[in-house]
């Protein structure tokens, strides 16, 4: 993409690369205003950019500290700006689940999911739960799908438990 190329050739030529580390992240689920930015740790929101502004986001916001009004989100309805991803009204009245920290994730590099607690149920259940206990936990969750991947569980895969008594 334009922006991230603009983006890796700002940082090289304001010799950034000790200060600023530029992660490509995942959809943001905002199409409307991609392609977009956050810049951490101060969480600012950049939406609609264009590689000519990769030279100002590190001057203003890097080098001196100022935010870029005209790259915020403005909303439709109530015409506020907000600066943070957090506070954008699309966002406040989600709970990101599935797709929470995909901001935060390279999908190319696979420790960031693990900086990110990734794979720890998995970790739990090879290294400290038996088949049995694998089936109990996945009974007291309120799944819908509760009973089919219970079933299956116990009759196709490999964590079957074993019949009692043996």
């Amino acid at each position: 993409m334009e922006i991230i190329e603009a983006l890796e050739k700002a940082i090289q030529s304001k010799n950034l690369e000790e200060k600023v580390a530029l992660k490509i992240t995942g959809c943001h689920g905002f199409c409307e205003a991609e392609p977009n930015i956050i810049i951490h740790p101060e969480n600012i929101f950049y939406q609609k950019l264009q590689p000519k502004d990769a030279q100002e986001i590190l001057t203003k916001i890097i080098e001196q500290g100022e935010i870029i009004e005209r790259l915020l989100y403005i909303d439709p309805q109530n015409k506020k700006t907000y600066p943070k991803e957090k506070e954008i009204p699309f966002y406040t009245k989600q709970k990101r689940i599935v797709l929470g920290d995909n901001a935060l994730l390279d999908p190319t590099d696979i420790t960031d999911y693990f900086a990110l607690g990734g794979y720890s149920a998995l970790g739990k259940v090879l290294s400290t739960m038996s088949p049995e206990q694998v089936i109990e936990s996945v009974k007291k969750r309120d799944f819908a799908v509760e009973e089919e991947l219970v079933s299956l569980l116990e009759t196709n895969g490999n964590l079957r438990a074993k019949p009692k008594g043996k």
